[in-house]
């Protein structure tokens, strides 16, 4: 489903109907609202830059920002790309500080600790892995960092596995499915990235 440049994944609306059906949709708009401030902390930084958007997906586990292909100073994708830690953190601060019911209070803490710490990941196309790929693009090509992210990327997802296992928590093994999906993007990436080295090299070759 989409409107204009946002698009709403299928598990977006699955994780809502099952928020209603299960009687947690006030948990669900509350977790929504600690969601749209960590995209607003992107979008900020995407604004001050002069980013273009091409499409924003909404997803079940969270919003991925895709940007028109652009030449930008890799600081100023950092910036980006921690904008919604950054505002995490400094929810983090204020949210004990605001008089709220405790319910609430407590049900904004957890659902802000879970978007910062997950957020944290190197995992693909968490913002840990965005902030790690732009921070090593300036030192390394494309076609390598893509190839060793992937990896990386995987050894995170592993691990996460593990846990998930060892709690058994269903929400959790939910989010990494999703997230192992999302490995075959990044792998289609890593192959393009070759393609235009390639291209760029053949000149020389011949």
């Amino acid at each position: 489903m989409r409107f204009a440049k946002i698009e709403i994944h299928l598990s977006a609306i699955l994780f809502l109907g099952l928020c209603a059906y299960s009687g947690f949709l006030k948990e669900a708009f509350l977790f929504l609202g600690i969601f749209f401030s960590h995209e607003l902390g992107h979008l900020f930084w995407i604004k001050i830059f002069g980013g273009k958007i091409n499409t924003i997906h909404l997803t079940g586990i969270g919003g991925i920002i895709d940007l028109e292909p652009q030449e930008l100073p890799f600081w100023q994708h950092l910036f980006i790309d921690s904008g919604g830690i950054s505002v995490n953190l400094l929810l983090a601060l204020t949210i004990p500080q605001i008089r709220l019911p405790n319910q609430m209070q407590n049900f904004l803490i957890q659902y802000n600790r879970l978007i910062l710490g997950f957020n944290l990941f190197p995992i693909y196309p968490l913002d840990g892995f965005q902030f790690l790929f732009h921070l090593l693009n300036a030192f390394f090509d494309d076609e390598y960092l893509y190839d060793l992210l992937f990896y990386v990327s995987l050894f995170f997802l592993v691990v996460l596995c593990f846990i998930a296992f060892l709690s058994k928590s269903l929400g959790l093994m939910l989010i990494l499915v999703f997230l192992f999906s999302k490995q075959k993007v990044l792998k289609k990436l890593g192959k393009i990235a070759h393609l235009k080295y390639y291209r760029f090299l053949t000149p020389f070759l011949k």
